[in-house]
């Protein structure tokens, strides 16, 4: 099957549009970083049967509060590994 090569042209364009605005600006960099750091935790947590949809979950690591009916525990899945790896 030959899917061509659009996607991989695609991809390229993306990287070197990238590669010409480095570096980044710092809240660039801050803003990748802390929605990376969302999603990875969203992830972890999911695949562990944390119940916080993405958007609970960030309002938990950077909102500091709680989501009704969901656990302590799920709330402190979120935000105790974040702050072991700030």
């Amino acid at each position: 099957m030959n899917l061509g090569n659009k996607p991989y042209q695609g991809l390229m364009q993306k990287k070197e549009s990238l590669a010409k605005s480095k570096p980044l600006p710092p809240i660039v960099l801050r803003d990748i970083t802390e929605a990376l750091s969302v999603e990875w935790r969203y992830n972890s947590n999911s695949i562990e049967g944390n119940t916080l949809i993405l958007q609970e979950t960030k309002l938990v690591l950077q909102g500091g509060i709680t989501v009704k009916r969901k656990s302590l525990r799920e709330h402190f899945e979120v935000v105790n590994p974040h702050e072991a790896t700030d």
